[in-house]
């Protein structure tokens, strides 16, 4: 738990800097890249994916209808990428996948890394905020929970398919797309979420405007 707080701190310092990088982590753009990667190679071994890439788009749209203020942000919160020093302070490394997003895509990222369980998601998001998150924040947790495991599933068949044995890890991020994507249509977060966004055309989770 400590070093939770502690990555949370980090996050929320390099958050508080928004330097001037006006590079974006891209996630539906990322998605496309990988999908065309995939599509001439034989199909990924996940279950509805057709289905699935119609809740995708939804999400996209969702993220989009949100318009959140976007910041600076790692983009690849490994907790490889958080060294703790012998002096109790730390580096943040690694800076790749830099760009700026919704701040809470990192803590999403990190969740979806260590395999966090939904109380360990939502703790590492309220030592963030310092606070109770509400419930378009949760929401938002769970929208890039949702679309980096499916991104990362992508990723790991591309890889697959290359030589690497990664199988059982896309399975487990295109889990994560499943449950999480349940958790939002379920729970009812998502619509607090696009109560509060910004006025405009409303999106289904179908991708097609109301």
């Amino acid at each position: 738990d400590a070093d939770l707080a502690l990555c949370m701190a980090a996050l929320r310092r390099l958050h508080g800097l928004d330097l001037p990088v006006q590079r974006r982590f891209d996630i539906g753009g990322m998605i496309a890249g990988y999908e065309a990667l995939c599509a001439p190679l034989p199909p990924p071994p996940y279950p509805d994916l057709g289905q699935t890439r119609c809740q995708v788009a939804g999400l996209l749209g969702v993220q989009e209808r949100l318009a959140v203020p976007e910041v600076f942000c790692h983009g690849d919160m490994l907790p490889a990428n958080l060294l703790i020093l012998p002096d109790g302070s730390y580096r943040l490394i690694d800076y790749e996948y830099s760009g700026r997003a919704d701040p809470i895509m990192d803590i999403a990222m990190l969740g979806i890394y260590c395999y966090f369980p939904p109380e360990r998601l939502e703790l590492s998001l309220q030592l963030y905020l310092e606070r109770e998150p509400t419930g378009p924040e949760l929401a938002r947790l769970y929208l890039y929970t949702a679309l980096a495991g499916y991104l990362w599933s992508l990723w790991a068949h591309v890889k697959t398919q290359a030589g690497q044995d990664l199988t059982a890890y896309g399975q487990d991020m295109y889990g994560f797309m499943v449950q999480h994507y349940g958790t939002l249509t379920t729970s009812g977060l998502l619509s607090q979420a696009l109560a509060e966004a910004p006025a405009g055309h409303p999106a289904r989770l179908d991708g097609v405007p109301a």
